[in-house]
């Protein structure tokens, strides 16, 4: 570089030649025919990754439920559906941690309720003798941990409602009947025993239809009645509502299927 210097700013110099000094500057110079020829490196990007967002935090919750249903977590999931069943969703949430003090007070207000007022298991579709009223009495004072079929009868004659118990599996449900007048619920329970409740009361179109399409047991330990009790044609009937093929079938197999079909 010094020498072009040199050679540029001192043109002048007698042993210097123009033209050979423009002809020594041409690779450096810019013209249309010829581009730049020192091509700087191309500088990439840095690729900067958005920062993942941090992880919500779940808190646990007491329930699943959605618009029309509600699922308990609590062991005793049937007691806890007829409770949100007779107060409210809103009811069953504010005891926040307390379910199981809950459950026990509750019991113990049924249990002395009923002390005075056992007459009321009369009116339901249950037949309860002297025996069965002090057994009933009896698991409400020691709380069990789980709610019996029977104890639903001591929860209804309390909160004054009907309660259908609806095993979608087996295509067939419960009545538990208080009286006809009174609101009714719709409570659904799973091969875990695990249960859910309709929200809402249900209509009596409502109940129609679960009977044009589910088979109502018996009892509560009786799925059917005895075969002797039902003609050909009643079975057939029961079968073509549990979508079953009938035909060529004799009548004890008839029976045997929809006892299978049908039992808890």
């Amino acid at each position: 570089m010094t020498t072009i210097g040199n050679s540029v700013f001192y043109c002048f110099h007698k042993n210097n030649n123009v033209k050979d000094i423009v002809q020594s500057l041409h690779p450096y110079v810019f013209t249309k025919d010829a581009p730049q020829s020192i091509v700087s490196k191309e500088i990439n990007p840095v690729q900067i990754e958005p920062k993942k967002p941090d992880p919500p935090i779940v808190k646990p919750v007491a329930s699943t439920r959605d618009t029309d249903y509600f699922t308990p977590i609590q062991k005793d999931s049937l007691f806890w559906c007829l409770y949100v069943a007779m107060y409210s969703y809103g009811e069953y949430n504010a005891i926040h941690r307390n379910y199981g003090l809950k459950k026990m007070e509750l019991n113990q207000e049924i249990l002395d309720f009923l002390k005075d007022n056992a007459h009321l298991l009369k009116q339901v579709n249950h037949k309860f003798t002297k025996v069965a009223v002090t057994e009933l009495l009896a698991d409400l004072s020691i709380n069990q941990q789980s709610t019996s079929f029977v104890n639903v009868y001591a929860y209804l004659s309390f909160y004054k409602c009907n309660v259908y118990i609806i095993n979608n599996e087996k295509q067939s449900y419960l009545p538990f009947i208080f009286d006809n007048e009174l609101p009714s619920f719709f409570i659904y329970v799973d091969g875990f025993k695990q249960y859910k409740l309709r929200l809402e009361p249900v209509s009596s179109s409502d109940i129609e239809q679960l009977d044009q399409h589910f088979v109502c047991l018996e009892g509560l330990n009786k799925t059917l009645k005895s075969l002797s009790a039902y003609k050909i044609a009643d079975l057939t009937t029961i079968m073509e509502k549990l979508n079953l093929p009938s035909s060529k079938l004799k009548k004890n197999d008839m029976y045997t299927t929809i006892l299978e079909t049908i039992h808890w």
